[in-house]
């Protein structure tokens, strides 16, 4: 079923681009989240998406590196962790944008985003599946946001034959803002972020 899809989508469109990613920022909590945890600290995320046409989608993954600290104590069920316990952030979801200016070398885009953000003690990574540690979540929320960011290759792969692009090494500025959503006052308010990401492509 996937390939006569593929092949439907060769007929159907112009241009088709696949890629897989991965980037390093920086992220700033503001409102109520940035007063109960460490408001700024460094990210990785891991994405793959795909440029049909003008039309952008993705699915990504990202998540805190090094500690983060609550300001307060923050009790869950039974559980309550303290300023002196470790934290990290998880987020994921999904992407949908437009290509505005493209070219060989050069891709401009923006994009609405969508998905859960957590907040998990350290605690949570080192327990059994049994435990109940193991899917304990400090904050919970749904978000969406905006973002817009640009692609700039830096090798381009070409067919021999043809001499015709058929993928890219590319690096990716790119920044963005998520609002949370959730009926918990502990974990409103939003994000922004920014990153550099490298990327491998492959197009038709």
């Amino acid at each position: 079923m996937i390939i006569p899809f593929l092949e439907k989508l060769n007929i159907w469109t112009q241009t088709y681009f696949m890629n897989f990613c991965l980037g390093y920022g920086h992220e700033f909590l503001n409102g109520n989240i940035a007063n109960s945890f460490s408001n700024q600290f460094d990210v990785m995320a891991l994405e793959v998406e795909w440029f049909i046409d003008q039309h952008y989608f993705s699915f990504f993954f990202s998540g805190s590196l090094g500690e983060i600290y609550s300001k307060h104590d923050i009790t869950v069920n039974d559980y309550t962790h303290t300023p002196e316990d470790v934290a990290f952030s998880i987020k994921y979801g999904i992407k949908l944008g437009r290509s505005w200016y493209r070219t060989n070398s050069f891709n401009v885009f923006s994009y609405l985003s969508l998905g859960g953000y957590q907040m998990k003690p350290e605690k949570s990574i080192y327990t059994t599946p049994d435990s109940e540690y193991s899917n304990l979540k400090l904050t919970n929320s749904f978000f969406t946001g905006i973002g817009t960011a640009f692609d700039l290759s830096i090798i381009n792969f070409k067919n021999k034959t043809t001499e015709k692009k058929t993928g890219s090494w590319f690096i990716r500025p790119n920044m963005g803002y998520d609002l949370f959503i959730t009926n918990k006052d502990i974990a409103k308010g939003g994000s922004f972020y920014i990153y550099l990401t490298t990327g491998i492509g492959f197009s038709r």
